[in-house]
């Protein structure tokens, strides 16, 4: 979904451009600049797929779990894997040319005393140029879950990164 609507801005931008200058120099130059932006969003997009997100929920570890599997739909597959919930990404992705290299999420949640600790981070990957191929779907679900899990609030503060 990422993807999608970078591809969609930069089909306005490069459209726009036509339209406002009518000259193929211009237009080409706002290429170049979207595909650079392309390059550097990807690369930090990377960055952060790399890192664990901790969160904590005030709710149970059932609750938590649940809530996590019901975000992941046809284009992700149940994997074994590190967590609690493993799902490797299907289809194509940031990079992606070939069946195989899709990223895999991984989930935990444990009880503690305050709450649901929760971990999400990119378990497998693989990595070109630096950049994380199908960066694209990690960074969406993990905004995905991230706003799951906001709305499980049971008390006042209940998700809060740690």
């Amino acid at each position: 979904m990422v993807m999608l609507a970078w591809s969609v801005l930069g089909a306005v931008v490069l459209l726009s451009g036509w339209f406002v200058t009518e000259s193929p120099v211009t237009v080409f130059v706002l290429f170049l600049a979207f595909v650079f932006a392309t390059w550097v969003a990807a690369l930090v997009f990377s960055a952060r797929a790399r890192n664990q997100d901790d969160l904590l929920v005030a709710s149970t570890d059932d609750v938590v779990l649940r809530t996590v599997a019901s975000l992941f739909g046809p284009l992700w597959k149940e994997v074994d894997g590190p967590g609690h919930l493993n799902y490797k990404a299907r289809g194509m992705g940031l990079g992606v040319r070939s069946f195989g290299v899709q990223p895999t999420m991984s989930i935990d949640a444990d009880q503690t005393p305050d709450g649901v600790q929760v971990g999400v981070w990119t378990s497998q990957w693989t990595g070109q140029g630096g950049m994380v191929l199908g960066v694209d779907r990690v960074m969406g679900h993990r905004w995905r879950i991230r706003r799951a899990l906001s709305a499980l609030t049971v008390s006042g503060d209940a998700s809060t990164s740690v």
